[in-house]
């Protein structure tokens, strides 16, 4: 095999540096509703704080809210929660969700 001349790479070496990296304050996990379609949004504006970064999981719920429902929530909540990188290093994981939080937790 003969090496073409016109196709043989160069590798540039670029100086640069490298900052605290995303969420380098504080990183927050949350766990949002399925059927929630502005929490994430409004979190966001409300986070919107220079080195805090906010990751989300969703998980599976009932349009209707019975005892029963709650319970099968319940056994979403720790799945929702493993699915956000444990290598993030999540300082606190919130749990959006009026009803579900007064009787699961």
């Amino acid at each position: 095999m003969t090496s073409d001349p016109e196709r043989s790479q160069t590798v540039e070496k670029f100086a640069f540096e490298t900052d605290a990296g995303v969420g380098n304050r504080a990183r927050i996990g949350l766990l949002v509703l399925q059927t929630d379609q502005t929490l994430e949004t409004d979190l966001a504006t409300l986070m919107a704080i220079d080195g805090v970064a906010l990751y989300h999981s969703r998980l599976a719920n009932d349009a209707v809210v019975t005892p029963e429902t709650l319970v099968r929530m319940a056994r979403e909540v720790p799945r929702a929660a493993e699915l956000i990188a444990p290598s993030l290093g999540i300082a606190a994981i919130g749990y959006a969700c009026t009803s579900g939080a007064t009787i699961i937790c």
